[in-house]
């Protein structure tokens, strides 16, 4: 009878520990995290060079060496906050907070992973909505103006003009001001002849994780329900 050699017993077991390992380990793909491409094993195909984050959904592509890639689509789910106080509503992602505030305005949050409770935004976003009348003012923009120059009066030396008042959706004006705070963007919308939303939006975003991009196509998103 043969005896088989202790070193052909061990190449048989280093070669099931491998055949173990590799059936345990993750599939060969390149995934979509936080809007850029991720390795996942050893993928057979170079990093896609299509976007991994257009219109809320995200494409997975996986890769095995016998296959070519295939798409995977992953739909993110919304969310619509609708006021009916305010006659607006507005598409937001799931992670976004929404607060009714006792001045009754809306609050729009999403923290940044160094953002601390209760102090000023220094990594996320923040959006309040407020409805306003025209009053006196003959139309809006002659409102916006009147209202820079209430900010001038009140805020110098700490108030800024970057970008003065630009029409915005047609009927609407947007203007972005540098603050004590930071950058904060003002859009004024039409609701009616004689009323319209006040946007105010802030941003900062130290682990540049596209919240700017995110605020605007929420921003973009209110509609008017009245």
């Amino acid at each position: 009878m043969k005896v088989v050699k202790p070193f052909v017993v061990i190449i048989l077991i280093l070669a099931a520990i491998i055949f173990g390992l590799r059936l345990l380990t993750p599939e060969d793909m390149w995934t979509c995290q936080n809007g850029t491409w991720q390795r996942h094993g050893h993928p057979s195909t170079p990093e896609p060079t299509t976007p991994c984050l257009q219109n809320n959904v995200i494409t997975t592509i996986s890769v095995s060496p016998s296959a070519t890639a295939t798409p995977t689509i992953i739909i993110v789910t919304n969310k619509i906050y609708e006021s009916a106080k305010m006659g607006f509503s507005v598409s937001l992602f799931s992670d976004i907070d929404a607060h009714e505030n006792l001045d009754g305005t809306v609050t729009f949050t999403k923290w940044g992973p160094t953002q601390k409770v209760q102090t000023e935004l220094y990594d996320g976003f923040s959006i309040n909505i407020d409805q306003g009348n025209l009053g006196s003012n003959k139309n809006l923009l002659s409102l916006v103006q009147a209202d820079i120059e209430q900010k001038n009066a009140q805020l110098s030396p700490h108030f800024q003009i970057i970008v003065d008042p630009i029409a915005y959706k047609k009927t609407g004006f947007y203007y972005l001001a540098e603050e004590s705070s930071g950058e904060v963007a003002y859009f004024y919308v039409y609701q009616t002849p004689e009323k319209f939303l006040l946007i105010t939006a802030m941003v900062k975003d130290p682990g540049k994780l596209g919240f700017k991009d995110e605020l605007g196509n929420i921003i973009d998103s209110i509609t008017m329900t009245e």
